[in-house]
């Protein structure tokens, strides 16, 4: 634990910088972790006997990503587009008896997986107002997860989806999604005593932000099952050992990553 709360100290204040300068800077870092959780992906890959194209995937991954920074152009079909027909000559340029359609679905899955939802943390910051919709992201998904970990070691008894991750409770997914709604409830209301630069969250409908945090704690477990159904089955524990007491990237970011496309059409919608 005590090297888990360290990582978070180190992290969280980088994290947080990062998204308030905003503009390149964030782009850079949400582009870096999507060719980092690229490349984890690939790690479980070959855990289970694949053999991805490596630098196909990482540069399709990065590519993806970078895509929600300019959102007027039609750059995710071009990215695709490139990776499907890359992975398809890295195939053929193989000798005939390595090739392989898992090693083929495997380069394109992972950097499409990682690329496309963290364009999405592109899309959010860019948009009006996005620092603040960027903060009420890693909010909702902070609050939810720490609800669910209390709400299950205090209350926890019946198995939620043990066959994918078995210390998870019906009761904690319970208690995660009552504070999650609550804090949408409020954030209104806690906007208009907070300072001016809340001024934006102020004006949103109570009843419209907690809509928002009850998809995004449907959204952010669905995330976090999705990374341990990928591990178990090719057996690993974590999807890397970048972070230390927390695994790897994927590993942090698989809540974060399923939330963002729910944050970034909820805030069209809201604040339209």
């Amino acid at each position: 634990m005590r090297t888990r709360v360290l990582s978070a100290v180190v992290l969280v204040p980088l994290v947080v910088g990062a998204v308030y300068i905003g503009g390149w800077i964030w782009a850079a870092v949400v582009t870096a972790a999507a060719v980092i959780a690229t490349y984890e992906g690939f790690g479980m890959a070959r855990a289970a006997g694949h053999r991805p194209d490596t630098w196909l995937g990482l540069c399709l991954g990065g590519g993806l990503a970078l895509t929600g920074a300019w959102p007027e152009h039609d750059l995710v079909r071009l990215a695709l587009a490139a990776g499907v027909i890359g992975a398809f000559l890295a195939q053929m340029l193989r000798a005939a008896e390595d090739r392989s359609l898992g090693d083929w679905t495997a380069t394109l899955v992972f950097p499409v997986m990682a690329g496309v939802l963290c364009s999405y943390l592109i899309l959010i910051r860019n948009m009006d107002d996005g620092l603040l919709w960027t903060l009420l992201a890693f909010v909702l998904i902070w609050v939810n997860d720490s609800a669910a970990y209390l709400g299950g070691r205090g209350f926890g008894r019946s198995p939620f989806f043990a066959s994918l991750s078995p210390k998870k409770t019906l009761e904690g997914a319970i208690c995660g999604t009552i504070a999650t709604v609550a804090v949408g409830l409020l954030t209104p209301a806690i906007a208009t005593l907070g300072p001016d630069f809340l001024a934006p969250l102020a004006d949103l409908p109570a009843l419209g932000v907690a809509a928002l945090g009850l998809l995004v704690s449907i959204a952010g477990p669905a995330g976090d099952l999705s990374q341990s159904f990928i591990k178990r089955q090719v057996g690993v524990k974590d999807s890397g050992n970048l972070i230390p007491g927390h695994g790897g990237v994927l590993d942090r970011l698989d809540s974060l990553l399923f939330a963002a496309p729910v944050v970034y059409y909820a805030a069209m919608l809201l604040a339209g």
